[in-house]
């Protein structure tokens, strides 16, 4: 299990594949000078959202050094999914489903 840092906002764990496409996604986003708006559910099944903008300091810490081969069509998914009014869903980064 990998952790996505936020700042000090906060701290999300994510297994590292799905990190790796995530974090690549929010730094794709960032370098482009774009917002990405972040949700999940947190340990008590509350939503949780953050905007990143920018000057958000974000981080990306994983468990395994081989992190493996991007999937493109993941890749392609959740970046639909970052440009969408609901954002980036944490959550649904988790599922490995390409379809």
């Amino acid at each position: 299990m990998g952790a996505l840092l936020i700042s000090t906002i906060a701290r999300i764990e994510l297994d590292d594949d799905a990190l790796h496409h995530v974090f690549s996604v929010i730094v794709t986003k960032l370098r482009r000078r774009e917002p990405v708006l972040l949700n999940w559910t947190d340990e008590h099944g509350m939503p949780e959202f953050v905007l990143v903008n920018p000057t958000t300091e974000v981080t990306a810490t994983y468990d395994d050094h081989d992190l493996g081969e991007l999937d493109p069509h993941r890749l392609q998914r959740l970046m639909v999914q970052a440009n969408s009014n609901a954002g980036l869903c944490l959550d649904a980064a988790m599922e490995r489903n390409t379809g």
